[in-house]
């Protein structure tokens, strides 16, 4: 179920009751069906689920020269800059790797860096400076404390 279950649904908001509805005897709840088993282990998977998948393929699918050009790239800002960045501080230093790697595969890489313990966001966003981004709000990122 991979944690499915106590993730709130979209229906009930998580309290497992569809309607509430008083009579004589007293309050009568019509049950979710979020608190059937068989329909949580039939949930499809959350946006975060698919984003996660999605990252570790296209990772999985890089030529390994690239992949490792531009792992070498993001250890060397997160030294060179471990207080605050963004992807597109990675874009700058990899760019003629990137180019040859799927479009996806920068938020593989940063995705990959949170995991492994290297960085952390830090709560703040800034927009971006390349114009294929076309201004969009980016993460600003900093080495892991810790």
């Amino acid at each position: 179920m991979s944690g499915i279950a106590n993730r709130a649904c979209g229906i009930c908001g998580g309290d497992g009751i569809l309607s509430r509805s008083h009579t004589e005897d007293g309050w009568d709840y019509e049950e979710c069906p979020c608190t059937r088993r068989e329909v949580i282990e039939s949930m499809e998977k959350s946006g975060y689920d698919l984003k996660d998948e999605g990252c570790a393929q296209v990772v999985a699918n890089t030529d390994e020269e690239i992949k490792a050009a531009v792992y070498a790239e993001l250890d060397n800002l997160i030294e060179l800059q471990p207080h605050c960045f963004t992807t597109d501080d990675l874009h700058h230093r990899a760019d003629k790797f990137l180019k040859m790697a799927h479009n996806n595969f920068v938020g593989g890489a940063i995705s990959s860096a949170i995991k492994r313990g290297l960085i952390e966001w830090t709560g703040q966003v800034t927009a971006s400076t390349r114009p294929k981004a076309k201004a969009r709000i980016l993460k600003i990122w900093r080495k892991a404390l810790g």
